[in-house]
């Protein structure tokens, strides 16, 4: 639902969409009669003939320990390092996922710091995928060059060699989380698609970088959406 509404702005060119949390009357559910207050995302938006409005059911907010638990976490989970993934890299990641879907629900996510990134699904007998060299690599100061694994070879070869190198941060994940944390960038229009993935595995963080509207060229580190998307669980079977 919180996607369509986004896409009902973006489609309808909105020029202004404001969101309030507000508790609404909604009659009880055991059907005795009777109303219970329920918290609701309120959606307002207007543009040249047209106007927006959206109530959606949430559930009720968090307590402050929940609200600074999940910061927490989100503050620990930070990555060596980023690749720069721009957005129209993204569109065609997400062109990729669309035919991988077909052959298996997971993908394989691998990044190096040369700036390498492996996108590829795998069957028995058979290995599809992407390989995406020479992305930007935030920090600054952290990439290495793209010579240290040569280039000739396939890209399986190239990824087996990093991985002798330890060189390969690597996890496996529903395509369909992937999919759905890039296909914000389409709705968004962020600026930069920083991607990561710890060395010990665990999560993929996705964060989508926007710029000030108020500063010419300048990024502001306030305006972003930041995923950790789950991977899959390796239990040794």
């Amino acid at each position: 639902m919180l996607l369509r509404v986004f896409k009902s702005a973006t489609s309808n060119e909105l020029d202004i969409l404001e969101v309030k949390l507000v508790q609404r009357s909604m009659p009880a559910p055991d059907g005795r009669g009777g109303t219970v207050s329920r918290p609701f995302l309120s959606f307002r938006g207007g543009g040249t003939d047209v106007q927006l409005v959206q109530d959606m059911p949430v559930s009720d907010p968090l307590r402050p320990a929940q609200v600074d638990e999940l910061k927490e976490y989100c503050d620990f989970v930070m990555q060596p390092y980023y690749l720069d993934v721009q957005p129209y890299i993204a569109t065609t990641l997400l062109a990729v996922l669309d035919r991988l879907k077909g052959m298996s629900g997971n993908v394989a996510v691998a990044v190096l710091p040369t700036g390498d990134l492996h996108v590829r699904a795998e069957e028995p007998g058979m290995e599809v995928g992407v390989e995406l060299r020479g992305l930007k690599i935030l920090p600054e100061g952290v990439a290495m060059a793209e010579g240290g694994l040569g280039t000739g070879g396939t890209p399986a070869q190239r990824l087996a060699q990093g991985k002798t190198q330890g060189l390969v941060s690597e996890v496996v994940m529903q395509s369909k989380l992937l999919h759905r944390a890039l296909s914000a960038t389409q709705i968004t229009q962020p600026h930069q698609v920083l991607l990561g993935v710890p060395q010990e595995g665990g999560c993929v963080h996705v964060t989508l970088v926007y710029k000030n509207p108020n500063a010419a060229n300048a990024y502001d580190d306030s305006m972003y959406m930041s995923m950790h998307l789950p991977v899959c669980v390796d239990d040794g079977g």
